[in-house]
């Protein structure tokens, strides 16, 4: 329970989202990680401290000397968690290091009445190590004969192809502490026009791009689409599992309980 709501099981949110994408209806379901409630905490408390905030830009690709991006990425993602449909809000029993502010966050910015699910529930599209099925069966029949929108800075045309679906648009960001690559507001302002405008060219969006990929659900939910925010599990759909240290413990114990 958080805020006296329930989190929805990982079984439970699939069903919720299979039903809401076969009646082809606008959803924004984003996470809120660690990385976001830094975002969002700095300044309002003292439990999140300049230099993780620091951090946090750097690995954002977002200059310090960039208020104007500052800002934009902090209101901007308020308003994607305020419309989002379902958020991701790490479970009572994993709350540590900056997830123990969990319930400030929610209570300040008006989150306590979403509906919840499971932070960790892009976990489901993680890939089997070496294999093309996901290691959940809903999840796969998700990305399966579907005409498929990607945000991220992998190209997963061929994997989406082993599964009868076809990568119809996609759009790049710098990686993750990319060098010499940065975030700005106009390209991020482009990012968002263009998803608004191209939202229903796709049956759904897969979203890997850090806490940009939230506004970005909420662009093409509000142009009438269907968007998921999965993050590092689209490292999985390359067979890479050394990007994340859950990604390395996941492929480490599938593949030893896999050995003949």
């Amino acid at each position: 329970m958080s805020g006296g709501q329930t989190i929805l099981s990982d079984e439970a949110f699939l069903n919720v989202l299979n039903e809401r994408l076969q009646r082809r209806e606008p959803t924004s379901a984003v996470r809120k990680g660690d990385g976001e409630n830094i975002v969002l905490g700095y300044g309002l408390n003292t439990a999140f401290p300049f230099k993780k905030y620091r951090k946090k830009m750097k690995h954002y690709n977002v200059h310090l000397w960039d208020l104007a991006l500052q800002l934009k990425l902090r209101s901007e993602l308020v308003r994607a968690y305020q419309k989002a449909d379902f958020l991701g809000i790490s479970r009572p029993e994993n709350r540590s290091g900056f997830w123990q502010n969990e319930e400030f966050i929610l209570d300040y910015f008006g989150l306590n009445e979403k509906p919840f699910f499971d932070m960790n529930f892009h976990f489901q599209f993680i890939k089997q190590p070496d294999k093309k099925e996901l290691l959940n069966s809903l999840a796969q029949a998700m990305i399966s004969e579907k005409k498929i929108g990607v945000v991220s800075h992998w190209d997963v045309s061929p994997f989406l192809k082993m599964h009868g679906s076809e990568q119809v648009f996609r759009l790049t960001l710098p990686k993750r502490r990319a060098r010499f690559r940065f975030m700005s507001v106009r390209l991020f302002d482009e990012i968002i026009e263009q998803l608004s405008t191209r939202a229903c060219d796709a049956d759904l969006w897969f979203m890997a791009a850090g806490p940009y990929a939230k506004p970005f659900c909420q662009a093409v939910k509000s142009g009438g689409g269907f968007a998921l925010d999965i993050g590092s599990s689209m490292d999985s759909w390359m067979n890479v599992y050394e990007t994340r240290g859950h990604l390395r413990r996941i492929a480490k114990k599938y593949r030893e309980e896999n050995e003949f």
